[in-house]
């Protein structure tokens, strides 16, 4: 109980909205031809959802140019099925607020390039980025610096991925202790290839709506 009233109190007193929009973020990024291209595309990929969704194009459209002003250049159908997105436009405010929250559970760790590269976080409810943190911070609690591990791999701001992670690293390197060697190499997952083993689907995760 004192710890959630702990963190009740650390995510009130984490960030105004001013002060999420006036943070440090990614500066955005010049697109070529192609890019822009690309981005107009999965823009009416995303309207198109939402319509199906029942949600109105300038809705979206204005949530999508909010989302790209608190998160530039974040829009990937790579990452996030269209249905997902229009969903995440949708309630922009929600989105500021998660991840005002996720500053507060996670106050060392670069928030922005987690989301960034792990927009499926935007999906989940207040509570379950709450819970999610206390196991993750659990399953890190020996390392010393868990945000270089969250931030080199940001699959693993998920504790079914982190636990399935540290297994298989230490099933492959016996006798050394797997938060330790990724604390050393946050990026191991990376250079050994096997980083989509830690996913939950393949492509988009447990929490993709159907479009």
């Amino acid at each position: 109980m004192q710890h959630a009233d702990t963190m009740q109190t650390r995510y009130e007193q984490a960030y105004s909205m001013s002060q999420l929009y006036a943070a440090e973020r990614p500066a955005p990024i010049p697109l070529d031809e192609h890019e822009r291209r690309r981005q107009v595309k999965d823009v009416a990929e995303v309207v198109e959802a939402g319509r199906r969704k029942g949600l109105a194009e300038p809705r979206i459209r204005e949530g999508l140019t909010q989302l790209d002003a608190l998160l530039p250049g974040v829009l990937s159908l790579h990452r996030m099925k269209p249905g997902d997105w229009a969903a995440v436009a949708a309630d922009t405010v929600a989105v500021a607020e998660k991840i005002i929250l996720l500053k507060s559970l996670y106050p060392s760790a670069d928030i922005f390039r987690i989301v960034f590269r792990k927009p499926r976080l935007l999906l989940m409810t207040p509570a379950r980025l709450q819970s999610d943190a206390q196991e993750i911070l659990r399953l890190l609690s020996s390392a010393a610096n868990p945000a270089a591990i969250l931030e080199a791999t940001p699959d693993l701001v998920d504790p079914l991925s982190l636990s399935r992670c540290l297994a298989s690293l230490k099933s492959a390197f016996p006798g050394t202790d797997p938060v330790a060697l990724l604390q050393r190499h946050p990026d191991i997952l990376s250079n050994l290839g096997s980083e989509a083993a830690v996913e939950l689907t393949a492509d988009y995760g447990e929490l993709s709506t159907k479009d």
